[in-house]
């Protein structure tokens, strides 16, 4: 359980299922474009609490699509580019049920998430690649991205006996800003670390400082 501004809820912290299919458009000698689709799947865990003098419970119920297009350019062997847009829209419902304490009845309303649009743009550029199959280190790029993620509509809210649920701002605007080190490694292994950091404040800033690190194998490849 964890307690936050006044609120007391647990999550076995499973997250949901996305499927993504995704057609390759146009393709030539550096430039890519793809067109694609993603489902979001409910198969998230459900959040329960307590909130001032009822107990809640939030039912992951939704489904979301998430159609994207995706841009890759390669102008040369040093520098590439690639930029993505994707809209998130809920198609269905989740269910905000509340139950206060003593005899009063239990609650039930429906909510829905808002339609969110995401612009990613990122610059990298290759100090070295080594393609022998001696090599244990085969490349290494630096990358500098931008992700923003803006509201397509004001957000809903939700209040059942006396539990408010949403946002206060009708609108978010994130911008982060991500800097990072691609290392490609022998048999088709992959090493990536970045930073990121918000560059805006308020309800457009959701945290502070990110570290990501990630190890990829890429099958099929040596």
């Amino acid at each position: 359980g964890i307690t936050l501004n006044g609120f007391n809820y647990s999550s076995s912290g499973v997250g949901n299922l996305i499927i993504s299919l995704k057609q390759l458009l146009y393709a030539e000698e550096g430039i890519a474009i793809a067109l694609g689709l993603a489902t979001s799947v409910p198969t998230g865990s459900n959040l329960t609490g307590s909130a001032g003098l009822a107990n809640f419970r939030f039912e992951n119920e939704a489904v979301h699509l998430l159609p994207y297009l995706g841009l890759q350019l390669a102008p040369n062997e040093r520098w590439f580019f690639h930029a993505f847009v994707q809209v998130d829209t809920p198609v269905s419902d989740n269910t905000i049920s509340t139950q206060p304490f003593g005899f009063p009845p239990a609650v039930s309303v429906d909510f829905r998430d808002e339609t969110l649009m995401y612009l990613d743009a990122a610059v990298g550029f290759w100090w070295f690649q080594n393609d022998s199959l001696d090599a244990l280190v085969r490349g290494q790029a630096s990358m500098l991205e931008f992700h923003y993620t803006t509201s397509l509509e004001d957000a809903e809210t939700a209040t059942a006996n006396n539990v408010f649920v949403g946002r206060r701002g009708n609108r978010i605007n994130m911008l982060n800003m991500t800097v990072g080190l691609h290392t490609e490694l022998a048999d088709g292994w992959a090493l990536r670390s970045a930073i990121v950091v918000p560059l805006r404040s308020g309800e457009d800033r959701s945290f502070d400082t990110e570290i990501q690190i990630a190890l990829i194998k890429k099958l099929g490849q040596q």
